[in-house]
């Protein structure tokens, strides 16, 4: 049970029988003291986008955190599967940084969406790098967190497309997926 005291902290209520104890505490600190627990790496570096869905925030903590059922994970916990090759290019074992942004089919639509937004060649070889790219130096912070809302709701949908492809058997090619993201993006995805 938690409640708000007269000077608006926060204080949570636990305790047995009439034994009650109170804590006070803020959801920052609780989110951090959760992620001390999990050995999350960069604790004080969690990001978050308002302008993006929760679920594409939690899908990018997870990506940033390496905790995406990728196969070669999948694998090392022991869990038997009928090959480690990535399921779009059926060419190499498909680890996050592969699946997410170094797969040919997904190089393509990074390709796409650097070119739509002007920045250039597309310089990322990690998730990290991916999710956490600047854009260009001359961009301005509002388009700055435009950029980033383009980059995490691409990984989202391409992790999405990934999934279909994985468990549906169907999956978009690379031009109908950035025209998805495009779309997705520019109509203010919620």
């Amino acid at each position: 049970m938690f409640w708000l005291n007269n000077s608006n902290e926060r204080q949570l209520a636990f305790g047995v029988g009439s034994w009650m104890q109170r804590v006070f505490f803020s959801v920052k600190a609780l989110s951090r003291w959760i992620e001390q627990r999990m050995g999350v790496a960069d604790v004080n570096k969690t990001l978050w986008n308002n302008l993006v869905p929760r679920k594409v925030n939690a899908f990018v903590w997870r990506a940033l955190n390496r905790r995406l059922p990728v196969r070669i994970e999948l694998d090392k916990k022991g869990i038997d599967l009928d090959t480690l090759l990535c399921p779009g290019c059926d060419n190499v074992v498909e680890s996050l940084d592969h699946c997410l942004v170094l797969c040919e089919n997904v190089i393509n639509v990074w390709d796409m969406i650097f070119a739509w937004w002007g920045v250039g060649l597309t310089d990322v070889f990690t998730v990290k790098e991916l999710l956490c790219h600047k854009g260009k130096s001359s961009m301005g912070k509002e388009s700055r967190l435009l950029w980033q809302t383009t980059i995490w709701v691409a990984a989202y949908f391409v992790w999405k497309n990934r999934n279909n492809q994985v468990f549906k058997w169907k999956s978009k090619n690379s031009s109908r997926l950035f025209n998805e993201i495009q779309q997705k993006t520019l109509s203010g995805y919620t």
